[in-house]
């Protein structure tokens, strides 16, 4: 125990903290806390809290959604953009010119059909990069210039919408615009957790780059009889307090960034093109964070998705800003004042420490976070050894045991179930499985092997056929449960049929959600031929897999 009234209270943090660290003590609350709850550091208690996934977060809780799935491609698409910066399209061969644009088409194209977010990033990207290199050619004159900045850019994006033509013409969507946010906005104090880092490695060049410019302009206003020059830090601060009035706090604090970023990328003529692009990537970054303040997508989960995907994309390139600029202060501190240095090197590694506090935690608590009443939970990287329990290193020893509403699901008969369709099914034949709500046992063998479903997750559903309406969604959900539930075996042959159904799914999801009279139909499909048992047995005790005759 320790003494409060001894200790200030950044020594009990200390304490704490070496206490945790030691081993001696655990830190309170429950293992999510440590883990799953920094995703949610944005008005984490309400109201319209938004999602903040970040890299590590993704890999560590295996969150296999596209905005993982995609993260070497979003790379792929930053290496051609720098391709592009360090050797000008314009300048090079045409076999070359054509070459870049088709890889562009190709790499920045699948974000159609795997990740939407990233494909105006893109687009706007590649193309500012492009205008840039064109503009800034002396050899050429301004006609040319213009007519090569259409070519290109109408040749980039055109490749990239025609190679996913045929996505883009059979997806349709209802989330195709945006609207003004209008619910809570960021607090200053949460933005700053979340990029904290990042705006103090950011501040840090900024200060070394513009400080020098600051005197000059301080010296020519102190010349300036009109004193007009004061019209400027005057405006932005008025701008400043009208964004922070409105309780646009995020907005307010970056305003200024906004103004010195300009300035340092399109007009300060001395500035070297690498500290050029290192500020434009800095620039880039903090800028689209800009946008989740004042736009969301319609449609959205609050500003949930437009938050989640915009930060991730903020992560990539600002991880690459905050690499380039530590690199160069690490040059440049030793002409420092001592104090100074000392005092930056101390605030870094406090920052770095800081920012390290979550793997080091959370990575434990999440390992550690296993299936409950299991005793001995496997520690792989297998994703799906966790449903044999303790029976993985005993078969005598007991499975895991998934409770819906107290109805005890056994989840090792479905590990056997799935592992037999991932060996042994050939190609990706449509399957049936029992349906349950969201956050469920549901769909279990769909997402596992990656087989199509009759109906898969439906929220999701709803999302990705949007502009059909929900209640088509909640039909086929229907259709699912009579085909379970009914022990009409002509409207399942229908069924079967109308769906190009492959397997049937029987394990104890299904004995649980169904009768027994519409499971028992199965069983006489078989002996009339329709049906034949390809996994399990009839005991109850496995996962009876269904293979529909043809």
């Amino acid at each position: 125990r320790v003494n409060a009234g001894t200790y200030s209270n950044f020594d009990l943090v200390l304490s704490g903290a070496s206490q945790v660290l030691s081993g001696n003590a655990e830190l309170p609350g429950d293992a999510g806390r440590w883990y799953f709850s920094a995703s949610r550091p944005i008005l984490h208690d309400g109201p319209d809290t938004p999602i903040v996934e970040f890299p590590y977060f993704s890999f560590l809780y295996a969150d296999m959604h596209p905005h993982l799935l995609t993260m070497p491609f979003f790379a792929l698409g930053l290496a051609w953009c720098l391709s592009v910066y360090l050797a000008p399209i314009q300048k090079r061969k045409w076999q070359d010119q054509l070459l870049a644009l088709v890889l562009f088409g190709l790499f920045i194209g699948s974000f159609l059909a795997s990740h939407t977010w990233d494909f105006p990033l893109f687009i706007a990207l590649a193309v500012f990069i492009m205008v840039w290199k064109i503009i800034n050619e002396e050899q050429i004159n301004l006609k040319l210039k213009i007519k090569q900045i259409i070519l290109y850019s109408a040749g980039a994006i055109g490749i990239a919408l025609l190679l996913y033509r045929p996505f883009s013409h059979w997806f349709k969507t209802d989330y195709s615009s945006i609207e003004f946010w209008k619910g809570a906005k960021t607090p200053l104090t949460d933005y700053i957790v979340v990029l904290g880092f990042s705006l103090f490695v950011m501040v840090s060049l900024l200060f070394v780059h513009i400080v020098p410019d600051l005197k000059r302009w301080f010296s020519d206003w102190k010349e300036d009889k009109s004193k007009r020059i004061y019209l400027i830090p005057a405006g932005v601060l008025a701008i400043m307090i009208v964004l922070w009035a409105f309780n646009y706090q995020v907005l307010a604090f970056g305003f200024p960034f906004l103004m010195f970023w300009l300035y340092l990328i399109f007009f300060k003529k001395d500035l070297s093109e690498f500290h050029r692009l290192i500020f434009f990537l800095f620039a880039l970054g903090f800028s689209i964070t800009y946008v989740t303040e004042v736009l969301v997508l319609k449609g959205d989960v609050g500003r949930s998705n437009m938050v989640f995907r915009i930060y991730l994309q903020a992560w990539f390139i600002l991880g690459i800003a905050i690499s380039l600029g530590l690199i160069e202060l690490l040059k440049i501190i030793r002409s420092w004042k001592r104090g100074v240095r000392i005092s930056w090197i101390i605030s870094l590694q406090v920052l770095i420490l800081f920012g390290l506090s979550y793997p080091l935690t959370a990575t434990k608590y999440k390992v550690n976070d296993r299936w409950p009443d299991v005793e001995k939970p496997p520690k792989t990287l297998d994703g799906a050894l966790f449903m044999l329990g303790d029976s993985l290193n005993n078969p005598e020893f007991a499975p895991a045991y998934y409770s819906d509403e107290d109805r005890k699901l056994n989840l090792a008969i479905d590990y056997f179930g799935i592992r037999y369709m991932q060996d042994q099914v050939v190609g990706s034949p449509v399957i049936v499985e029992g349906h349950t709500t969201e956050y469920r046992w549901g769909a279990r063998y769909s997402i596992y092997t990656g087989l199509p479903s009759v109906i898969g997750w439906n929220w999701h559903t709803r999302q990705h056929h949007s502009l059909l309406g929900g209640e088509i969604v909640e039909k086929r959900i229907q259709q699912v449960n009579d085909f379970y539930e009914s022990d009409d075996i002509e409207n399942a042959v229908n069924f079967l049929k109308r769906y190009d159904v492959g397997y049937i799914i029987v394990s104890d999801l299904e004995r649980v959600y169904y009768s027994s009279a519409g499971l028992e139909k199965f069983n006489e499909m078989t002996r009339r031929g329709d049906l034949r048992i390809v996994h399990g047995d009839l005991s109850g005790n496995s996962a009876v897999i269904y293979e529909v005759v043809r």
